[in-house]
C-alpha cells in the first residue's frame, strides 16, 4: 500500500519508505523506489525484508570509507547471482564494502565480485590451473563450490586468508588464476585487509547496530524545511513509480500524509 497507519498512528508504507531510503542514502526516493520494487522481485525478499537490507547498507555506508548509495549500486548489479552460489544478499553487500572502502573504483567493484562468486562456485568445470592452485591452498575446487552453499561467510573466509597465508610473491599469482585479472584488485584488497571485511560482515549481522539507521537520519534530516520540501518532492516522484501519472488526484491527501511523517519521525 501507499501509506497504511498502524495502532500506533505512524504512517508507514511504500511511499514513505521510498522517502525515508532516499533521504538516508542520499539518493532520489525515485532511484529508492526503483531498487526497493526490483529487489523485491530479484531477491525474492519481501517489502519488510528490503526494508531491512536497506538498513544494513545504509549503516555500511554510514561507517565505512563509502558511501550507501555505492554498495546498493553493486548489491543491484551482483546480489541475484550471489543468491544462487549461496551467499546471501547482506553478505554481498559486506564484500562490496570491503573493496570499496579499501579504495577499488566503484565502477570495478560490482563486476569483481561477481566475477569472485562465479569462481568460487565453478565446481567441477573449474578449469586446470584453478583446481591446482585450489589444491596448493588445500582446498578442492568442487569443495569450495559445496562450501559456499553450505556456509558461504566461513568458505569466503578461509579462501581470503590462505590466499593471504601464502607466501608474498604467491599471491597476485594465485588471485589471478583463481578469480582473473579484472578482480585480482578487488580480491588482493580483501586478502589484505581482512578486518575491514570481518567488520562489515559484523556491521551487517548485528541488527542492534544497522536496526532504524535509516530512520535516524531520516528524523536529524527532516528537520529543515528545505529538506521537508526535498522529500516531499521525493515521495510524489515515488509514487509515480508505483501508480503511474494517476497520482495527480491523490495529491492532497499524500501531501497530509507526509505531514504527518515528518511530525512522527
Amino acid at each position: 500500500d501507499l501509506f497504511q497507519k498502524g495502532q500506533d498512528g505512524k504512517i508507514s508504507g511504500f511511499l514513505r519508505d521510498a522517502a525515508v531510503m532516499g533521504t538516508a542514502m542520499d539518493i532520489s526516493a525515485s532511484q529508492a523506489g526503483d531498487w526497493a520494487a526490483k529487489w523485491e522481485k530479484a531477491f525474492n525478499m519481501t517489502h519488510g525484508e528490503i526494508m531491512v537490507l536497506a538498513d544494513q547498507i545504509n549503516y555500511l555506508g554510514a561507517n565505512s570509507a563509502t558511501t550507501a548509495a555505492e554498495i546498493a549500486q553493486v548489491v543491484n548489479d551482483a546480489a541475484s547471482l550471489g543468491q544462487v552460489a549461496g551467499i546471501d544478499v547482506s553478505t554481498t553487500a559486506a564484500l562490496a564494502d570491503a573493496m570499496l572502502a579499501t579504495g577499488v573504483g566503484s565502477d570495478k567493484v560490482a563486476t569483481s565480485v561477481k566475477r569472485t562468486i562465479t569462481n568460487l562456485s565453478k565446481g567441477t568445470s573449474a578449469t586446470k590451473a584453478m583446481k591446482e592452485q585450489w589444491e596448493e591452498l588445500g582446498f578442492t575446487a568442487d569443495g569450495v563450490a559445496r562450501a559456499m552453499q553450505e556456509d558461504s561467510i566461513g568458505a569466503l573466509n578461509e579462501v581470503f586468508m590462505a590466499i593471504g597465508n601464502l607466501p608474498d610473491y604467491k599471491q597476485v599469482a594465485a588471485l589471478s588464476t583463481l578469480f582473473g585479472q579484472w578482480a585480482i584488485e578487488g580480491n588482493a584488497k580483501v586478502v589484505g585487509n581482512m578486518s575491514v571485511f570481518q567488520d562489515a560482515l559484523d556491521m551487517v549481522g548485528d541488527p542492534g547496530k544497522y536496526a532504524g539507521s535509516m530512520e535516524r537520519e531520516f528524523a536529524i534530516k527532516a528537520g529543515t524545511s528545505e529538506n521537508i520540501d526535498l522529500m516531499v518532492g521525493n515521495a510524489f516522484r515515488a509514487m509515480k513509480i508505483k501508480v503511474g501519472d494517476s497520482f495527480l488526484p491523490m495529491k492532497k491527501e499524500i501531501g497530509q500524509g507526509l505531514v504527518s511523517v515528518i511530525d512522527g519521525a
